[in-house]
């Protein structure tokens, strides 16, 4: 016979057992399906199964992931080398710096709040503020990522005549949409790994690799190969002429650039596919049960204000570090331009015979030695 419950206010309550099954214990929840009480308490039975692992399972989910995406990424960073040499690298670099800050501005401290917040509302038995959580998030994620694009679009044609490498504007407009792309991946990431499922992120993040590999590497060569097939039958390199072969391979690498920056934004998109099919089919794990038994969310206005007030401190944190390194790629840009027009001559005999001849004439010497950098 079933047993019927009711609300119960409780003060304090103690992880405790009950015929053999662990329950967790919470304060002020409605008595419902799988919920029970003992010696005033209100206590979750322990679900089996539903993917959610323990700490050291998850983290050690995350850690598998972090090294295979390491070990993919050195995979792409050499070969990549070859194909669109050290000028090439200079304008992927360059666009890179300028992502990285934008990036983390958008979505790094978003999907820490939306875990921790999840987590904690899973821990109380708030199964409702955990939907509430996720869909207060969904716009906020939207927006942060729209703007780090526009930001990013806008902004670059700025940053370039900055530095004086123009070149690299290709690049930075193929990435702009990885910022959006990121943004929705972290709808989900934060989500899932707050319902203490770190599948949904690993398998995410090898996604985005192995596309930034396959995708990156292949477009790159390609766009090589078809500059230097047209500079043989017209001379010219996308409408550029191009008087040596030597000078020819010189104006592919700024596309060649940019087509490795497809990988990343290609792999952020299948990336977010794959987290979005994956919450339609099988959902984030929480019962009609679990939600009958939940108290009422609490009003959007109040979720949205606790997860951006998490947020932020975090989000500034990451946006600090990566600021940074932008700082440092700007200056030394920029000094080298400055060296190079004013007393060229003490750099370029310290690297004689490492600088190509087409880099000096073209005057992209300090491009080229940021791709070495």
């Amino acid at each position: 016979m079933k047993k019927s419950y009711r609300r119960r206010d409780i003060k304090s309550c103690r992880l405790f057992s009950c015929q053999g099954r662990h329950i967790r214990s919470y304060p002020k929840i409605y008595m419902e399906g799988n919920q029970i009480e003992k010696n005033g308490c209100v206590g979750v039975k322990k679900k089996k199964g539903g993917g959610k692992q323990s700490f050291l399972h998850g983290a050690l989910i995350l850690t598998v992931g972090i090294i295979a995406v390491k070990i993919i990424g050195a995979l792409f960073k050499v070969p990549l080398t070859w194909v669109i040499t050290e000028d090439g690298m200079g304008y992927y670099n360059t666009a890179y710096m300028v992502y990285s800050p934008l990036y983390s501005l958008a979505t790094a401290g978003l999907p820490i709040a939306v875990s921790r917040l999840t987590a904690e509302s899973y821990a109380l038995g708030k199964f409702r503020d955990i939907r509430r959580y996720h869909a207060v998030s969904i716009p906020v994620f939207v927006v942060a990522g729209i703007a780090g694009f526009l930001l990013m679009v806008f902004g670059a044609p700025f940053y370039v005549r900055m530095i004086g490498s123009p070149k690299a504007l290709p690049g930075m407009l193929v990435l702009a949409p990885a910022i959006l792309f990121s943004c929705f991946t972290g709808i989900y990431r934060g989500y899932y790994e707050g319902l203490r499922n770190m599948y949904p992120t690993a398998i995410s993040e090898i996604t985005e690799a192995v596309c930034k590999l396959v995708i990156g590497l292949s477009v790159a060569k390609w766009v090589v190969s078809v500059a230097m097939e047209e500079y043989s039958r017209t001379g010219t390199v996308f409408g550029a002429t191009a008087p040596s072969e030597e000078y020819a391979h010189s104006l592919a690498m700024p596309f060649a650039a940019a087509g490795a920056m497809t990988g990343v934004a290609v792999g952020s998109l299948l990336g977010f596919l794959i987290l979005l099919s994956r919450h339609i089919r099988k959902g984030d794990g929480i019962t009609e049960e679990e939600l009958a038994g939940s108290p009422p969310a609490q009003p959007k206005a109040k979720a949205r204000r606790r997860l951006i007030k998490t947020a932020a401190p975090v989000g500034i944190g990451a946006v600090a570090v990566n600021v940074a390194g932008l700082v440092d790629a700007t200056f030394l840009q920029t000094r080298l331009r400055d060296v190079i027009e004013h007393s060229p001559g003490a750099l370029l005999k310290m690297y004689q015979g490492m600088i190509p001849e087409i880099t000096i004439a073209e005057n992209s010497v300090p491009n080229f030695l940021y791709g070495c950098y």
